[in-house]
């Protein structure tokens, strides 16, 4: 399987990490920003 390449700017980053860290949105929001986040920091996918 190959990495998917993704890469945030510092102003995407923020808002990625300021959605993390508020638990007001949905389950299925809160993993998408958590994938986000994770795959910007090129964590292998099968983690």
């Amino acid at each position: 399987m190959r990495q998917t390449e993704l890469s945030l700017n510092q102003r995407d980053r923020r808002v990625v990490d300021a959605f993390r860290s508020k638990g007001l949105h949905r389950a299925r929001e809160f993993k998408r920003a958590h994938i986000l986040a994770a795959l910007d920091r090129q964590v292998p996918e099968r983690q």
